[in-house]
């Protein structure tokens, strides 16, 4: 009896924590990953505090894949690219993710900072390898995948380009590759404020 004295409180302020919880998913203000991991939390914790030993499963970190078309700086030719995007948090509608990429031989690394809203999903960025490359993407939920454009310098900070994005919230896939490089790059003239359309064959370098 007294043990149940001490359990129920604690039950109640951890069951009123996880409403808490579920109020943010069904609201759209958290992801379905990072809801998964916050209950499987919960769930260890309660049983721990009903007496049972604390079982927390080890899961992977959420890592999502982006695919994104960018100008070869060797070639000048549009190709395809894949990153890893690890999400270190996502409550209340933000996302803060570190991305890894390796483009034309060299491994780059990103700091993501998002935003969502329903459907949507907003991100600015900024390489960590050398402080210079920024850019921002914008995407639209498209069944299972979040289709869009990035919009950075690229090219060695020749041009500021706009190019085809395709995220993936689980593994990458080359079904859109054909339709993206068929949309291309548009290349930003800021004299006439306008888009021109990116011609491949002139090299970076």
């Amino acid at each position: 009896m007294e043990k149940a004295r001490e359990v129920n409180p604690k039950l109640q302020e951890l069951d009123a924590a996880f409403f808490d919880i579920c109020y943010e998913f069904g609201e759209e203000r958290m992801t379905k990953q990072h809801y998964e991991a916050l209950r499987n939390t919960y769930e260890a914790i309660r049983q721990k505090t009903l007496g049972g030993e604390a079982i927390i499963q080890s899961k992977p970190p959420i890592v999502w894949s982006g695919r994104f078309v960018d100008i070869n700086e060797k070639t000048g030719k549009l190709d395809i690219y894949d990153e890893d995007i690890q999400v270190l948090n996502s409550k209340d509608g933000e996302i803060f993710a570190e991305v890894k990429s390796k483009q034309d031989g060299n491994s780059k690394l990103w700091k993501y900072t998002g935003h969502y809203a329903g459907g949507f999903r907003v991100f600015s960025y900024k390489n960590m390898n050398n402080d210079t490359g920024i850019g921002t993407i914008f995407l639209e939920k498209s069944q299972d995948v979040y289709i869009g454009q990035w919009t950075a310098i690229t090219c060695d900070h020749k041009y500021v380009a706009r190019c085809p994005y395709i995220l993936f919230e689980t593994k990458s896939s080359s079904f859109f590759d054909e339709k993206m490089l068929k949309a291309g790059c548009q290349i930003l003239d800021v004299r006439t404020f306008t888009w021109r359309e990116y011609q491949p064959g002139t090299s970076c370098i």
